[in-house]
């Protein structure tokens, strides 16, 4: 479960790192630690989704050697067709076959 900040009751937020502190100091009234691309977060369910495709041996291989079969399967099928890597792609901000930085 990801962790609430609730502005109402201004407590005084238990970690110092700065996702935590923002929220505090901006008085949002809730903030969810966790990734969250534009202007709509990406719930729970969708990050369950999108971690199905970092486990995926096919995406994985498509991310790590960027040439081959995995890599032309998951850019021009895959990406468009299963919703692992559609929910990657918005969680993420970056295609299924894109490496990570």
């Amino acid at each position: 479960m990801p962790d609430l900040i609730d502005a109402n009751t201004r407590k005084e937020p238990e970690c110092a790192c700065r996702i935590h502190q923002d929220a505090y100091n901006s008085n949002l009234q809730f903030h969810y630690v966790g990734v969250v691309m534009g202007k709509n977060p990406a719930g729970m369910f969708m990050r369950a989704l999108a971690s199905v495709c970092t486990k995926c041996p096919v995406c994985r291989t498509a991310r790590r050697k960027q040439e081959g079969l995995a890599y032309s399967f998951v850019k021009n099928i895959e990406g468009g067709f299963c919703p692992f890597c559609m929910a990657y792609e918005r969680v993420y901000g970056r295609k299924a076959h894109e490496p990570v930085k």
